[in-house]
């Protein structure tokens, strides 16, 4: 169980370790989509759904990158 916990721990610093490292856009992508589901992220975020696919395809990769 402790070593749950400290994976838990070292996933939760190195995320946000990552999202300090986005551009602002994704970051505030990344915040949203932490909360609220990819649905309705575009309308809040007031950006089309077409922006918010290639956002969300670059965060992907950001995140695989590293």
């Amino acid at each position: 169980h402790r070593d749950s916990n400290q994976k838990r721990q070292d996933l939760a610093i190195d995320v946000a370790e990552i999202l300090g490292r986005l551009p602002v856009e994704l970051r505030a992508l990344a915040e949203w989509l932490k909360t609220h589901p990819r649905e309705q992220a575009a309308r809040a975020l007031g950006i089309s759904r077409w922006t918010l696919k290639q956002r969300v395809r670059r965060l992907r990769n950001f995140f695989r990158e590293v």
